[in-house]
């Protein structure tokens, strides 16, 4: 498994999040179609750490999680959600991965316009995570 599979599972037994997003939690994109409120999930870097003799056995990858939304007031609802299930956890997701600790750093609240010109435009709230954890 993957951090990112993961953090994808961890957070689908999140109540404060599902209650918002269900099971609409994605890798790298969703569907055009797909129902919102949304989470997708972006690794930025893997953050592998190394000694000059080979692999540390732990990494701090940079991964942006995405909030969805038709308004504002849910996509910063699901932020708070996010933000108390991550904020400094340290634990097991998975069966294997061991994390250390999250850092969660909001970043600037954006409203995307619909593209054919309506009013039906599209909340995001890009949220980067530092996520510490021993490989396997």
């Amino acid at each position: 498994m993957s951090v990112e599979t993961d953090l994808i599972d961890y957070l689908e037994t999140v109540t404060a999040v599902t209650t918002y997003v269900s099971d609409r939690i994605y890798c790298d994109k969703r569907d055009q179609g797909d129902a919102l409120p949304a989470i997708t999930i972006h690794t930025l870097f893997g953050g592998e750490q190394h000694h000059l003799t080979g692999a540390a056995g732990y990494a701090t990858p940079r991964i942006q999680l995405s909030v969805w939304s038709a308004n504002r007031p849910e996509a910063l609802n699901i932020r708070e959600a996010l933000r108390g299930a991550l904020q400094g956890y340290s634990g097991t997701w998975g069966s294997t991965t061991t994390i250390g600790g999250v850092q969660f750093e909001s970043g600037p609240f954006m409203y995307e316009p619909d593209e054919t010109g309506g009013d039906q435009g599209t909340y995001h709230q890009p949220i980067d995570l530092t996520i510490h954890y021993q490989q396997p």
